[in-house]
């Protein structure tokens, strides 16, 4: 009995903190920010599931290493669309926006995602140039 109530009240409180999201999206039509801002804002609050290297397990998990955040292209989109004004933005125009803001650096391969942990590319933004290009509004 004991067990069904924890689990229930687990289920309510994801409930309500996804309808907290929702309203807070809602609610925030113009951005306060830049990508950077929106992006270096998330990884101060601990908005992404970093690990190390090594428990690496799905596509969500994040790797910090050197100073710069390694990222899949496809769990920073989610984040952009899901919890920023961001809603509408495309690969493309994301990866190009960072590109333009300074954070993403071009090299011979005509792809953004160039870092390769364990056979996965990731985006790999500096964090020291995350928060120099981050601009709130």
């Amino acid at each position: 009995m004991h067990q069904a109530m924890v689990h229930a009240e687990k289920i309510l409180n994801d409930i309500l903190e996804q309808q907290s999201c929702k309203t807070n999206q809602s609610t925030c039509q113009s951005p306060r920010g830049n990508l950077c801002w929106y992006i270096f804002c998330a990884y101060r609050e601990n908005e992404f599931h970093i690990v190390s290297r090594k428990d690496i397990h799905s596509d969500a998990d994040c790797v910090v290493e050197n100073g710069a955040l390694c990222i899949r292209t496809d769990t920073l989109l989610a984040y952009l669309r899901s919890a920023t004004p961001y809603r509408d933005l495309s690969k493309t125009t994301m990866n190009r926006c960072l590109h333009e803001e300074g954070v993403l650096t071009q090299h011979c391969e005509s792809r953004a995602a160039t870092k390769k942990i364990k056979g996965q590319r990731y985006l790999e933004l500096n964090l020291a140039r995350l928060k120099a290009a981050s601009l709130s509004y």
